[in-house]
């Protein structure tokens, strides 16, 4: 029991150190995340803007014109 403990401690704590230092990922004076790309180019895309309106916004509400059901056979 012990053993598994200390195991589970340590992996969280090389996990938490790993994050802390990364090259590729890392926040500016600003506090915004950078994105680095490495020597061919590739990077870690950012989808912390996808979503209706970048997530700034709610989704409205669209009432409904018309409902249509599906039918036995091919649709």
């Amino acid at each position: 029991m012990r053993t598994t403990i200390c195991l589970c401690f340590f992996i969280l704590t090389v996990s938490i150190s790993a994050q802390e230092h990364s090259k590729r990922v890392f926040e500016n004076e600003e506090e915004c995340l950078v994105y680095t790309t490495d020597s061919n180019h590739n990077y870690i895309p950012d989808f912390s803007y996808a979503g209706y309106k970048n997530g700034t916004d709610t989704i409205p509400h669209i009432v409904d014109v018309l409902q249509l059901t599906a039918i036995v056979g091919d649709n």
